[in-house]
C-alpha cells in the first residue's frame, strides 16, 4: 500500500500546481490571486503533494504580508528550487529590483529552472545554484527572504532504504524529512538564520503532526519573532503516503489526527514566518 502511494503525497485540490495541464509535461501554476503561469517538468522533477499546491496557492498572501509590515524582498533564497515554480511566482509577484537565488542538490535542476524561467520572462531574476542545503551559500551572504518547501514527512529509516533498495530513491528522498520528519526544518531555522539580513524573514511550511509549536519555539531560540501566516485544514483522506503511513507517524510523533465535523481524520499545513528584528545593530536594505 505504502509502495503504491509513493509516487504522490496527494492531489492537487484544484489550487496550485496540478491544477490544468496543459498536455505533455506542461502544467499550471494557479496563485491565489489568480494569476497563472507554465511550468514544464521531467519524470526526476515530478512531485504532487499537497503541501506544495498550498504554498503555490499562498504566495500572493506570504508576499503581501511581508511588504504590508515592511520585511524587504529585494534578495530571496529559495531551498529545494526543483523545477522553479515557486520562485517564478515570486519573481512575478515582485518588483524588477527583486533578485533570487535558487538551491537544489539536482544537476539537472539548472537546466530546467532555466527553462521555466525562460518561458515566464523573468530569467534575469533568478539564479541557480547545485549543492547541499546552504553549502553553495556564501560566507557572509544575507538575504531579505529565506524559504522553501522541503520534504517534510515522517520516514521509517528502515523504510527508507528499502524504497532506496526497491529503486524509490528519488520518490522517497523528495518525501522523507527523517523519522521524525523535522530534519529539512531544523536544518532551515539553524543554518538559514545567520543569511538573514535585518528585518528579513525565513519563511516555512509544514504540517501540524510534526510540531508546530516546536517550530515557533526554535524560531523564537534563534532570536526570530515567529507567527503563523496560514493554518489551513487537510483531510487525510485527499493524501496518499501520507494517509498510507498513519501509524508511523501517530507512533513516532505522538500526533493524534483530530477529525472534523463529518467525521474525517483531519491536519493542518501551517506556513510560519520568523523575522530577524531589525535593532540587530544591522541596517535594514535602503
Amino acid at each position: 500500500m505504502i509502495r503504491e502511494s509513493i509516487t504522490s503525497i496527494g492531489p492537487s485540490n484544484g489550487q496550485g500546481l496540478s491544477v490544468t495541464s496543459q498536455g505533455g509535461d506542461t502544467y499550471t501554476a494557479k496563485m491565489g490571486n489568480g494569476m497563472s503561469y507554465p511550468i514544464h517538468q521531467e519524470a526526476w522533477s515530478i512531485k504532487t503533494d499537497y503541501y506544495l499546491d498550498t504554498f503555490v496557492h499562498h504566495l500572493p498572501e506570504i508576499i503581501g504580508n511581508l511588504q504590508a509590515e515592511g520585511n524587504p524582498v529585494g534578495r530571496v533564497l529559495e531551498m529545494g528550487v526543483a523545477r522553479g515554480v515557486l520562485s517564478i511566482g515570486i519573481a512575478l509577484l515582485t518588483g524588477d529590483e527583486t533578485r533570487l537565488v535558487g538551491i537544489d542538490i539536482e544537476e539537472k535542476a539548472h537546466t530546467l529552472v532555466t527553462r521555466n524561467t525562460q518561458a515566464n520572462d523573468v530569467a534575469h531574476k533568478i539564479e541557480v545554484r547545485i549543492g547541499d542545503l546552504f553549502a553553495p551559500v556564501q560566507p557572509g551572504e544575507k538575504f531579505d527572504l529565506i524559504f522553501g518547501e522541503l520534504p517534510i514527512i515522517p520516514v521509517d529509516a528502515e523504510e527508507q532504504r528499502g524504497y532506496i533498495a526497491d529503486g524509490y530513491a528519488s520518490e522517497i528522498l523528495n518525501i522523507s524529512g527523517g523519522p521524525d520528519g523535522r530534519y529539512f526544518i531544523d536544518k532551515m531555522i539553524e543554518e538559514g538564520t545567520p543569511h538573514l539580513r535585518a528585518g528579513g524573514a525565513l519563511v516555512l511550511i509544514q504540517p501540524s503532526f510534526i510540531g508546530v509549536d516546536r517550530t515557533l519555539d526554535l524560531l523564537t531560540q534563534a532570536g526570530l519573532t515567529s507567527s503563523v501566516l496560514v493554518r489551513r485544514e487537510w483531510r487525510l483522506a485527499d493524501t496518499k503516503f501520507t494517509r498510507s503511513n498513519k501509524g508511523y507517524i501517530e507512533k513516532t510523533t505522538g500526533y493524534r489526527f483530530p477529525q472534523n465535523d463529518a467525521g474525517d481524520d483531519v491536519f493542518f499545513l501551517t506556513i510560519l514566518k520568523g523575522v530577524k528584528p531589525a535593532s540587530t545593530g544591522e541596517a535594514l536594505p535602503s
